[in-house]
């Protein structure tokens, strides 16, 4: 009986985590700067290649290529995270430990020729919860003192969301926001968990 159950119980987790992984795959474009050519923007000595954003992304991913002849570095403390209601947020990237995420984080650099591939995640949605365990909560949702509270679905149609990027190419600063307005939203079940969503496996 009990090896009946257990199996049941398996078989449960597995549907159920199969059946609520369905969620959009792109819900939000590019609008700004209007010279970029879908998800990819040009710049003088570079490139940036956004990643899809979806109802669940907990940040924004991209590539910078750098095609000049000049060393780019990306100044994080100088970078923020723009939400759905225009508030800025101070960003934390790929592997910054969430307990150091408000302490000065050190430029990535990207030497001519070669390529950074990142994530940048608004600090103000990682959260220690208490009796410990990190959370990170995706983009578009808002924070309470503990609990997050979800932005209805419809009420992001039209909504713009963006990251504010500045850079150091050689010795000249470049400071760029790029805006996505989110156009397509549908009411899919997002990924078991996300409502109550498990600790983060990072080190702390």
């Amino acid at each position: 009986m009990r090896k009946f159950l257990a199996l049941f119980l398996a078989l449960f987790v597995v549907v159920f985590s199969a059946c609520a992984s369905t969620a959009p795959v792109n819900i939000a474009q590019l609008v700004s700067p209007q010279s970029c050519m879908g998800n990819v923007c040009k710049e003088d000595g570079y490139e940036i290649a956004f990643e899809p954003i979806t109802i669940i992304s907990e940040g924004i991913g991209f590539t910078i290529r750098n095609t000049g002849t000049e060393p780019i570095s990306v100044l994080w403390d100088e970078c923020a995270f723009i939400n759905t209601e225009g508030q800025s947020s101070r960003i934390m990237h790929t592997g910054v430990r969430y307990s150091e995420r408000d302490a000065p984080q050190a430029p990535s650099m990207i030497a001519p020729g070669s390529v950074l591939k990142d994530e940048a995640t608004p600090t103000s949605n990682v959260n220690l919860q208490p009796g410990g365990g990190w959370y990170v909560f995706p983009l578009f949702w808002t924070m309470g003192p503990y609990v997050p509270h979800e932005i209805p679905v419809e009420q992001l149609d039209g909504k713009k969301a963006g990251l504010y990027l500045t850079l150091k190419v050689g010795e000249t600063k470049k400071a760029q926001q790029y805006l996505f307005q989110i156009t397509t939203v549908t009411s899919s079940p997002a990924p078991a968990g996300t409502a109550n969503p498990a600790p983060v496996n990072s080190t702390p």
